[in-house]
């Protein structure tokens, strides 16, 4: 069925399918003020970086430059699986506490796959005793 459904569909779009890089769980969420979903989904399809201001769960501000893989919707929030230049790993980022983003000229073209990879791959990584 799935097969079927993703043929029908835009090259663009057929990929965002096939790659695993959309993610729904849960009931509807409620939309987030800061952000719009759209543009994250572009710059997750383009594999363009995104300048984004952000505040934690302590709303204390950062500016981080992220190379987003995924957008992830729980019932509660979504996320923003990506890259953090700054902090030189996956991280995710609650788009309920991106203040503004911003699409930079800068892409990362051919690494979505790869990005996408190690993050589901993390979901099965046990760590060993030491």
């Amino acid at each position: 069925m799935n097969d079927r459904i993703a043929a029908a569909m835009p090259a663009p779009l057929r990929r965002a399918l096939t790659t695993g890089a959309l993610h729904a769980w849960g009931a509807t969420m409620p939309t987030p003020e800061g952000v719009d979903l759209a543009d994250i989904r572009a710059a997750i399809r383009d594999e363009r970086k995104l300048a984004i201001r952000y505040r934690d769960e302590q709303g204390r501000p950062s500016e981080r430059t992220i190379r987003p893989a995924a957008l992830v919707y729980y019932s509660a929030h979504s996320l923003v699986v990506a890259w953090c230049e700054l902090r030189e790993g996956l991280r995710n980022f609650r788009t309920d506490r991106i203040v503004a983003v911003e699409a930079t000229d800068d892409f990362f073209r051919g690494q979505g796959d790869r990005l996408r990879k190690l993050w589901t791959d993390g979901w099965t990584h046990r760590p060993t005793a030491a």
